[in-house]
């Protein structure tokens, strides 16, 4: 299977515009993304670097309603909004989707088809991708799903620098470090997600993966809740390090 890197995670709010303001509170750059027109939702985006928190709202009730059979996305913003602004999903990037999809297929997993995914930007650029879902969930955390860009990463990477989508945060440099699931079986969840995506475990510590070449990981922690709850990003800015910001039910930690 091919090597799978932490590509966002996946904030459902009621309006993203308040979610940008919330993380301009807090010295952090965060920008409209567009509409997903086949899908009813629309987004905020925050970058850091190419791993990125995705704010995703619903744009048109009628097509979400519509599509929610076909699209797991559009399901969960249907069952969690408005009442539930909750971090829900982690992505996964692969530079090889179909290899990722016919590996994790013959695990026994329940797959969405791989479907092609389109957007334009605040500036008019259209953005594509692809992607597919996996439905259920284990120990009551639900998986995360598999995306595959147009672009090879440096050259996507270049592109959201030369339009401005990823540039320097007002606190400095911030990095995405880690994110905290709440399970009520941390080591029997992290064990799982090793097995199925490939991912290597922490040393030091067997409920943790490491996810990508920059230190970053998921943490699986003790908790009732059983789903991703908070974001930790890395600052040396002396005002936020030790902060937090809540976003509904979604934690960000500045470490």
């Amino acid at each position: 299977m091919a090597n799978l890197l932490w590509d966002h995670a996946v904030h459902y709010v009621n309006n993203p515009d308040e979610a940008i303001t919330a993380f301009t509170g807090h010295q952090l750059l965060a920008v409209r993304g567009g509409v997903h027109p086949d899908w009813g939702t629309h987004n905020a985006l925050s970058y850091f670097g190419l791993t990125y928190i995705e704010f995703l709202s619903i744009y048109d009730a009628d097509k979400l309603a519509e599509v929610q059979d076909s699209f797991l996305l559009s399901r969960d913003a249907l069952k969690l909004l408005p009442a539930h602004q909750v971090l829900n999903r982690v992505a996964l990037r692969s530079a090889d989707i179909d290899a990722t999809h016919a590996t994790l297929a013959r695990q026994g997993l329940s797959l969405s088809p791989i479907l092609d995914g389109k957007r334009h930007d605040a500036q008019g650029n259209l953005i594509e991708w692809r992607i597919f879902t996996i439905d259920g969930s284990y120990q009551g955390v639900a998986y995360p799903f598999i995306i595959q860009w147009g672009n090879p990463d440096e050259e996507r990477l270049k592109l959201l620098r030369q339009r401005g989508l990823d540039r320097p945060h007002p606190a400095g440099a911030v990095t995405m470090a880690a994110a905290l699931f709440d399970v009520e079986q941390p080591q029997a969840v992290a064990a799982h997600w090793q097995q199925l995506f490939g991912l290597a475990r922490d040393p030091q510590d067997p409920a943790r993966l490491l996810i990508g070449e920059e230190g970053q990981r998921f943490i699986f922690r003790h908790g009732s809740l059983n789903r991703l709850s908070a974001i930790q990003l890395r600052t040396d800015h002396p005002e936020l390090a030790g902060s937090s910001l809540r976003i509904g039910d979604g934690e960000y930690q500045f470490v």
